[in-house]
């Protein structure tokens, strides 16, 4: 090796090491500042963390849980169904959650902030997960910026103060979707990594059932790059059975104790039902039909289900079309409003500017999407039209999405960036 080669060596090495510790210091000061939002919400802000249906099916659960009940809610009454006492067993809600606060919750001191901050440090994991989904995606061509664009996208991280799912869900998507990538960039444990992201697939979706169509598109990733035939019929079955295999114990145990061999939760029927009906239509209580399927029960209950389901189905044979037509028109609302603004509607100050803010990053996102390499492409519209088409047959709220948001900002980054190298060689070349 001649002198001019060995400088040139180690100048390529100390230029790497600048562009490694620049980057970790844009990712430590986005985990910071992603803390900073979250603890401001979780103890300065007035704000009820319990949900008055879901968090407290939750907690309920999860109480049974802890007390030797078995997956339950016993004795439960909630605000405009005081006569439902609650079911034992139930499948009203995935397991996921319920187990995670039958951790945090009931055994470590039965305190809320306790949840709270241990959803604090999901976030920060979530974070740096996908820092490092953004590096193998990108490498020298990643925006540090993206990182502290993500960590600003409040409605993510301030899902760790309420108890809720969405925190625990993003986590396990986001980790999915990075050790899927990891097994797709790697030339050995393959099988073992893509074991599991299959395993973590079904975590996420014995968290929100929403996560199903996960698991499908995952196949067009890998066949992206896999050559033979062969290969990605072992690769996606190995990716797709231990996504079985990790959600067969509820699919048993549902089947077992209750006749039902299905791995959901019992409030398809209302969501589709919900869906189905025309917005000028009630949907909610004062609807003859909601008090139909409801009796003298819970809206998440499995007779409710059956009876939502039933007039879901009579409701979009009758109109298919209209029907199609709503959610495409959903879909494009939910994407269209800033998470949570929509409680903003009546103060034009706030609501316009959030509803700018999230078209611009959807706009950027298009543009990084267009000017980035295709396989990161396809990786990064997988969660987005995974969760997406969810909303094409149940209710719309931003809350549905808000999990996808993660993969749309790295592609706004990216957008952004670079419209901003283009507009420096326009300067460039105009002087």
């Amino acid at each position: 090796m001649t002198d001019e080669q060995g400088d040139a060596e180690k100048n390529a090495q100390l230029a790497c090491g600048m562009y490694r510790r620049n980057h970790l210091l844009w990712l430590l000061l986005a985990v910071l500042l992603a803390s900073l939002v979250q603890s401001i919400a979780v103890f300065k802000l007035e704000h009820d963390p319990v949900d008055p249906y879901d968090s407290k099916e939750y907690l309920a659960i999860a109480r049974s849980l802890y007390q030797g009940n078995g997956y339950g809610i016993a004795g439960e009454a909630f605000a405009g169904f005081e006569s439902f006492q609650g079911e034992s067993p139930t499948r009203m809600r995935q397991p996921g959650y319920p187990l995670y606060l039958f951790l945090t919750y009931w055994h470590l001191g039965q305190k809320i902030p306790t949840v709270q901050i241990s959803q604090i440090m999901l976030n920060g994991l979530t974070l740096l997960l996908l820092f490092s989904i953004s590096h193998l995606l990108f490498r020298n061509k990643l925006w540090p910026g993206t990182m502290i664009g993500l960590a600003l996208y409040f409605p993510l991280w301030l899902t760790s103060a309420s108890l809720l799912s969405e925190s625990l869900f993003t986590f396990l998507l986001v980790f999915a979707m990075w050790l899927l990538l990891k097994a797709i960039h790697s030339s050995t444990r393959v099988i073992r990594t893509l074991a599991l992201s299959g395993m973590a697939f079904g975590l996420a979706f014995l968290t929100r059932p929403i996560a199903l169509p996960l698991i499908l598109l995952t196949f067009v990733v890998i066949s992206m790059r896999r050559k033979s035939l062969r290969c990605y019929a072992i690769e996606g079955g190995v990716l797709f059975g231990a996504f079985l295999l990790t959600v067969s114990p509820w699919w048993l145990r549902n089947g077992i104790a209750l006749g039902d061999w299905v791995p959901l939760s019992t409030d398809g029927g209302y969501n589709i039902w919900y869906a189905s009906v025309p917005e000028a239509e009630p949907k909610w209580w004062g609807s003859h039909e909601f008090e139909a399927a409801v009796g003298n029960g819970y809206y998440l209950t499995r007779e409710a289900n059956i009876r939502f389901t039933e007039m879901a189905i009579a409701r979009i044979t009758a109109s298919p079309w209209a029907y199609l037509r709503r959610g495409v028109a959903r879909v494009a609302w939910v994407w269209s409003y800033f998470p949570g603004s929509q409680l903003f509607r009546d103060k034009p100050l706030v609501f316009i500017p959030l509803t700018l803010v999230q078209l611009a990053i959807i706009v950027l996102a298009a543009l990084g999407l267009v000017t980035t390499h295709r396989f990161a492409r396809v990786y990064l519209l997988v969660p987005v039209f995974a969760l997406t088409s969810v909303l094409l047959f149940t209710k719309g709220i931003s809350r549905f999405i808000l999990p996808a948001m993660p993969f749309v900002l790295l592609a706004a980054g990216q957008g952004f960036f670079w419209l901003w190298r283009q507009m420096a060689r326009w300067r460039g070349q105009s002087r």
